[in-house]
This record gives structure tokens, C-alpha cells and sequence, in this order.
């Protein structure tokens, strides 16, 4: 399960939140296909890149982070959720 709220984006597996993705180390997100052969396979991969969670190919959110380095992890409405990500990466900011 993928959530995003303000605290930022976290991902748990049966009611245990396992990854938090802070709102404040987030600069911008986007839609984009995902490739496991992109990120180094399938599952929690850690790449020169950055980290990603894959479970499928396809539709899925990458943010970009404070320190440059990337997250992505696959999700349907990805559009949505990016969108989502977005708006309140810039409601933080403007605070």
C-alpha cells in the first residue's frame, strides 16, 4: 500500500509501515514508467540512482530528493499521486 498525505509518501505491506518518504526531503515528483531492468531488478533495489520499490512494471511515481538522488516506486494513478505530491511539496514550501 502507497499512501501520501502531508507527512510525505509511505509504503507498508499488511498494516506495518515499513518506508517513509518525508514530505521535507522531497523537491518534485512525476509520473514515468518503471522498469526493474532501469532499477536493478525487482523488489526494494538500491541503484548509483537512488531507490525504488518494484513490484510490477509499468505506471509508477519517481521523486527527485534534497540530496539529488531519485525514489521511485510502481503504483497505479501514479499521475494522480505525483500531482498530489507536487501541491503539497509546494504547500510546505511556501510555509
Amino acid at each position: 500500500t502507497v499512501r501520501i498525505d502531508r507527512r510525505g509518501l509511505a509504503i507498508s505491506s499488511w498494516g506495518v509501515r515499513w518506508k517513509l518518504v518525508p514530505l521535507n526531503t522531497i523537491t518534485s515528483a512525476a509520473a514515468d514508467h518503471i522498469s526493474p531492468t532501469h532499477w536493478g531488478g525487482w523488489g526494494y533495489r538500491i541503484s548509483p540512482q537512488g531507490t525504488a520499490v518494484l513490484v510490477r512494471s509499468g505506471e509508477g511515481i519517481v521523486m527527485t530528493r534534497n540530496n539529488g538522488r531519485q525514489f521511485a516506486v510502481t503504483i497505479d494513478s501514479a499521475g494522480t499521486g505525483a500531482a498530489l505530491l507536487n501541491s503539497l511539496v509546494a504547500a510546505e514550501s511556501a510555509h
